[in-house]
């Protein structure tokens, strides 16, 4: 059996700044997708990091700063990339540490105008409470998502 070696490359520190927090990126043809925790919006820069479009996940209230406000915030904190239809997709997920408003998940296609489909996910979450035996005040908190 052939084994792949996993190879690592840490280059510069860049600041986009953009973009408010990124907790979930993907590259998809040669385009980096990111999300962060608290905005609403989609960024898709190219390889050298520049911004290339940003588009609107799903409207929600706004603070000053254009952010989503706190108690309302799905928290996007996982997104990760595949292939469906003959089509990319991005599967955007909350981390579930609030009832309701961060169990969402949100696929969207990677071509321009994307479509977009939305999904309340409570009984996964509570599926994943019961597998990780947690119990009382303990809070599930998704921060990766992998697809196979």
């Amino acid at each position: 059996m052939n084994k792949k070696q996993l190879q690592i490359t840490v280059g510069k520190r860049v600041h986009q700044g953009k973009i408010p927090a990124a907790s979930g990126m993907t590259i998809v043809d040669n385009r980096l997708f990111v999300v962060g925790d608290n905005s609403p919006l989609l960024f898709e820069l190219d390889l050298q990091l520049n911004l290339v479009r940003s588009s609107v996940i799903r409207e929600y209230p706004l603070d000053a700063d254009g952010l989503i406000k706190k108690k309302i915030k799905p928290d996007f904190e996982a997104m990760a990339s595949f292939e469906w239809k003959k089509q990319n997709w991005l599967l955007i997920i909350g981390s579930g540490s609030k009832a309701d408003v961060r169990e969402w998940a949100f696929m969207l296609s990677t071509s321009y105008p994307a479509v977009r489909y939305e999904k309340k996910i409570s009984t996964l979450y509570q599926q994943f409470y019961k597998m990780g035996q947690l119990h009382g005040k303990q809070e599930l908190n998704i921060e990766g998502l992998a697809v196979a």
